[in-house]
């Protein structure tokens, strides 16, 4: 069984009604209102959600896909480390702190 991919999509509809039934995750990231009355929000979908969306008429909503989010989460985990910086015991203090 293999798991659904997720997609990070640019979404552009006329109202928000028109997507209220799908699972649309914007997390929490706000959505912009063009001059041209249009709602613009960056949001992540499955693949049963984006065929869904592009599916539907295309002046109610308009679908761009940004990125593979299970790819580009693969290319950010690179970046953390694997590696312990504080092992040998030493932390860090902050400006704030006192040393008793």
């Amino acid at each position: 069984m293999s798991q659904e991919r997720t997609f990070r999509i640019r979404l552009t509809v006329n109202q928000l009604e028109t997507i209220h039934n799908l699972e649309v995750d914007n997390g929490c990231m706000p959505l912009r209102r063009r001059d041209d009355g249009l709602i613009e929000m960056e949001a992540l979908v499955s693949e049963a959600t984006l065929a869904k969306l592009r599916r539907m008429r295309k002046r109610e909503v308009f679908v761009e896909v940004l990125g593979d989010a299970d790819v580009e989460a693969a290319e950010a985990l690179k970046l953390v480390s694997t590696t312990n910086r504080y092992a040998d015991g030493a932390l860090p203090s902050g400006p704030g702190s006192r040393k008793h």
